[in-house]
């Protein structure tokens, strides 16, 4: 079990350890190539950690701004006498589809990586095999995660994840 973040849905693609592309969901049945501005998050990895790369590493995840993150561009923007953004979900997937990338590199955005698409070159065995392997490869997966081997150990973790969802970084939907 682990939070699901209230974020804009990532798709990125990696051939021989490069990044080649990053997808959102688009309108649900085309995705948006939001490559250029993706490649300006700074805790992305270009290319991953790994000496024998995958020949394709296809991850998913969550892009997002943290709430301390979107209060402080909102500081900016109202030192700046701009609009305030209304919430960081919508900045977030704006920010994605600006066309010019240093204007999105301007803004903090950040993603965790929880699930994968096309992989040739690495299978791993499970859920928390997956994470650790997105981890050790330097994408950035949550840190607070529940193994839970039992219908009563989910539901305590559900219920752990609703009293600790204020500590947490991000907004969250679910999990």
């Amino acid at each position: 079990v682990e939070p699901k973040i209230d974020g804009v849905i990532l798709s990125l693609r990696y051939e021989a350890g490069r990044l080649v592309r990053a997808l959102t969901r688009g309108n649900g049945v085309m995705g948006d190539d939001v490559t250029h501005n993706v490649r300006t998050m700074r805790g992305l990895p270009l290319r991953l950690r790994d000496e024998a790369p995958p020949a394709v590493l296809e991850v998913r995840g969550e892009g997002f701004m943290s709430r301390s993150a979107f209060q402080a561009l909102n500081a900016q923007r109202l030192a700046a006498n701009q609009p305030l953004f209304a919430n960081a979900r919508n900045t977030t997937a704006g920010t994605l589809k600006l066309l010019d990338s240093r204007e999105a590199a301007l803004r903090p955005m950040d993603a965790i990586f929880y699930a994968r698409g096309e992989m040739l070159g690495w299978s791993p065995a499970s859920q928390a095999d997956l994470v650790a392997g997105l981890r050790q490869r330097g994408l950035r997966t949550c840190e607070l995660t529940w193994l839970c081997e039992s219908l009563e150990a989910v539901l305590a973790a559900l219920t752990e994840l609703q009293t600790r969802k204020g500590e947490l970084p991000f907004e969250i939907d679910g999990a």
